[in-house]
């Protein structure tokens, strides 16, 4: 073996209990200047052959191409951007064949018990054994090897969210009485209105079923509410 030669490693870790201690949307400078949002999660613990020393390990997977996805809560939650709203994932993203790849391996019942994979809280406290899969994105890309899930361990601790149907809201005190998806679908139309009255025209066209929330139906008519929160 010498320089000559390569190392036919990707440089990820490989078959170990992965226990997500913190999962969140967000942004990472290194990758695509930072101009597409992730899935983003860190192991409290990891473990193969024994405890691997040293910082927490982190992970993250892409939603898709730029400006699909959006965060208007800090990370734990993303709304689609486009117009009109998607309602899945690109099955091409890395973060649906994570999902995907949780499903399969036993997880199902537990993180659909928990909400929407549009929260990234739902993932935080569960274990799973990960192992590098090859993953074909074609064209001059190629395969490439990526971490995802092959096995469910179990639940080491309960998430940040409640476990809710997917309508039931998640834990947003302080945030204008926000519920999790239709709360954010609602935030990206205040930001997206040019005024107050505009947005509740756009909300009573495309989302007339926040009547029925009255925390957040009177925070939509309050002009100090939604909009001028999300509008500055």
């Amino acid at each position: 073996m010498s320089l000559w030669e390569p190392v036919e490693t990707s440089g990820l870790p490989d078959d170990l209990d992965f226990t997500i201690a913190k999962a969140e949307f967000g942004y990472d400078a290194a990758y695509l200047d930072g101009e597409q949002i992730l899935f983003m999660i860190t192991a409290s613990q990891l473990y193969s052959d024994g405890p691997l020393e040293g910082e927490p390990y982190s992970n993250f997977y892409s939603l898709g191409r730029a400006g699909a996805w959006e965060t208007l809560d800090h990370g734990d939650s993303v709304v689609s951007q486009s117009d009109p709203p998607v309602e899945g994932f690109n099955k091409q993203s890395l973060y649906w064949k994570f999902i995907e790849a949780a499903v399969v391996s036993g997880a199902e019942s537990v993180v659909q018990s928990r909400g929407l994979p549009d929260n990234a809280k739902i993932w935080e406290g569960l274990t799973f054994h990960m192992n590098r899969v090859e993953v074909d994105y074609g064209g001059e890309i190629g395969k490439r090897e990526v971490l995802l899930p092959t096995k469910y361990v179990g639940e080491s601790g309960k998430a940040d969210t409640p476990a809710a149907t997917p309508s039931a809201p998640a834990d947003n005190s302080g945030d204008a009485g926000v519920t999790n998806l239709l709360g954010a679908q609602v935030k990206a139309l205040a930001k997206n209105s040019p005024t107050h009255d505009a947005f509740i025209e756009a909300v009573m066209e495309k989302h007339p079923e926040a009547q029925s929330d009255e925390a957040l139906f009177s925070s939509i008519l309050d002009e100090a509410g939604i909009y001028a929160e999300v509008n500055g």
